[in-house]
């Protein structure tokens, strides 16, 4: 029995025996905290979340991943020129691949940062950090609002040092904006409830979480949908404000409604002044819903499965968002998430009796549901394809921790245990995640063909035969966006619409002439004016009595020495 093993039943068994002993009503709680106390335990928390973010950023995880890359090359397009890298005007959803597109809203995000900085690792990731850390202080202030500031501390501990949290900032991934934006929607939504002008406030967050991710197609009209019928059954919100967010909301949503409309039904791109709805011919993107799945019965049962893994047992291993020793939430945690559901829906009974809404409640307990649908009708979720259930999943930690650690207030040795366990775990996870698995990592995003390219590139040879040696050994794909985002290739340059010059003045051949992707599987003979990026696997096929060899991480630049 492993170790993680042994903790999840000692947190397991803690939880049960407190659920199920006569203790206090989940409404009364005996933790008392001063309020010097809590303000510097907020600040020091506030400053782990940030510390853990920002140390080393741009530099861990090692590398640059395609997906942020082609974000930010089409972000430095949309700077420059006010069109993707192929030359589209505004898109309202990007090409991507061309069999399957990508949100646009972190492209977007990016432009000032480029604008100002230039293109790179750190600019790149700059919004999903800064998006991040909004989500940590919104959450606080979220919880702090509808459960007080003992059960938001308790959230915000477990946010600051939350894996899943922490590997997401970290990296340039479109979709992980959908759970930050749906997170500042819900709490302008509930502001909205006393401030009218945050109900409005909330829509435009709402119609730009549709920017965020395919998944937001259905799961956040769902959403919206419970939350309509709540709040007019309820009566806290008239049905005139109702329309007018519902107007709000169209207004901004509507192209992307309209890109799903084209898409489906196969008709032509659709330009707006400068904006671009597209068709895609090429999409493939469709197979990805249930509904769409041949079997759909058999498919529903394996989609079940594939969120319990993914979400509850948490047994998705893909490096890049999860490291299998500490999962997304760490493996202890699920007994207090359990506990924080049983916490929420007892204070919503408890309003219920004391004639309150518990909206918040509400709220939580739709944006959980609504997940778990979005999981089901996802074909084969992982963590990001699920992203937006890990905000309630933190919220129903956090406040079953809350919940436990009052009932423990007279043994406080096993109080101490607890959150020295969660800390131990915290230690681990960093010590691993900036140690040994940034290693990893870096093979899985590319370390040195950044490197690789802006060598061959201070060159200035003819041309650059690059290998598409990279995600497997035929990827042209990956190859060709890592050099556009490492090479800071510019967009009209890229579509042949432009000239570009050497350091010297001198005009140098079109790109689809110099920068050639090929497989390398023979031994090569240099050809004069010619530079070669390769994988170190494909080394031995270079003589090194005929190139000189550089090595770059996993990749390498070879030179003809004559």
């Amino acid at each position: 029995m492993d170790l993680n093993t042994v903790i999840f039943i000692f947190a397991a068994a803690l939880c049960f025996s407190v659920l199920i002993a006569k203790h206090e009503s989940f409404n009364g709680f005996s933790i008392s905290i001063k309020d010097k106390t809590y303000y510097t335990l907020v600040f020091v928390l506030f400053f782990i979340a940030c510390f853990v973010r920002v140390y080393k950023f741009g530099s861990v995880p090692a590398g640059f991943n395609q997906d942020g890359a082609m974000a930010a090359v089409d972000a430095k397009a949309l700077a420059d020129y006010g069109t993707d890298r192929f030359g589209m005007s505004y898109p309202v959803h990007f090409t991507a691949w061309g069999y399957g597109q990508m949100s646009v809203l972190l492209s977007y995000l990016m432009i000032p940062f480029i604008k100002l900085f230039g293109l790179n690792a750190i600019t790149a990731r700059l919004p999903m950090l800064m998006a991040s850390l909004a989500g940590i202080y919104v959450l606080f202030k979220f919880l702090e609002r509808i459960y007080g500031r003992k059960a938001a501390a308790a959230v915000l501990f477990i946010a600051a040092i939350n894996p899943w949290h922490i590997m997401q900032s970290r990296w340039a991934l479109d979709c992980n904006l959908l759970p930050h934006f749906l997170l500042f929607s819900l709490y302008f939504l509930h502001l909205g409830l006393e401030k009218r002008k945050y109900l409005f406030i909330s829509m435009v967050f709402f119609a730009l979480t549709m920017y965020t991710y395919g998944i937001a197609f259905y799961s956040i009209p769902l959403i919206l949908i419970a939350l309509c019928v709540y709040l007019l059954v309820k009566k806290l919100v008239p049905l005139r404000d109702i329309i007018i967010c519902a107007g709000i909301y169209l207004l901004i949503a509507w192209p992307i409604f309209a890109v799903m409309v084209i898409n489906y039904f196969r008709l032509d791109t659709l330009s707006i002044g400068k904006i671009t709805i597209p068709f895609f011919p090429d999409s493939i993107r469709v197979n990805d819903i249930l509904f769409f799945s041949d079997n759909f019965f058999q498919r529903l049962i394996m989609n079940f499965n594939t969120v319990v893994n993914v979400v509850f047992l948490q047994k998705e291993y893909l490096p890049w968002n999860t490291i299998a020793k500490y999962g997304s939430l760490y493996l202890m945690s699920l007994p207090f998430a359990v506990i924080g559901i049983f916490f929420i829906c007892a204070r919503l009974k408890q309003s219920a009796v004391n004639g309150h809404t518990g909206s918040g409640g509400v709220f939580l307990l739709i944006w959980f549901s609504a997940s778990i649908v979005s999981g089901l009708i996802t074909n084969d979720v992982n963590v990001n394809r699920i992203n937006i259930i890990f905000y309630p999943m933190i919220i129903f930690t956090g406040c079953g921790l809350y919940y436990v650690l009052s009932q423990l207030a007279d043994r406080r040795a096993v109080s101490v245990a607890v959150i020295a366990l969660y800390l131990l775990s915290f230690v681990g996870f960093n010590h691993t995640y900036f140690g040994e698995h940034n290693r990893v990592l870096a093979n899985y995003f590319y370390e040195g063909f950044g490197e690789a390219v802006k060598y061959a590139q201070k060159k200035e040879p003819d041309r650059i035969k690059i290998t598409t040696y990279t995600q497997s050994r035929n990827s042209a794909h990956v190859s060709e966006i890592l050099t556009l985002f490492h090479g800071d290739i510019d967009a009209l340059y890229f579509q042949g619409k432009t000239v570009s010059f050497d350091s010297k003045g001198n005009m140098i051949a079109p790109y689809s002439i110099r920068y050639q992707y090929l497989s390398f599987s023979n031994a090569v003979t240099p050809e004069p004016g010619t530079v070669y990026v390769i994988n170190i696997n494909e080394i031995s096929l270079f003589d090194t009595n005929q190139f000189e060899i550089n090595t770059f991480g996993g990749y390498a630049v070879a030179i003809p020495k004559h």
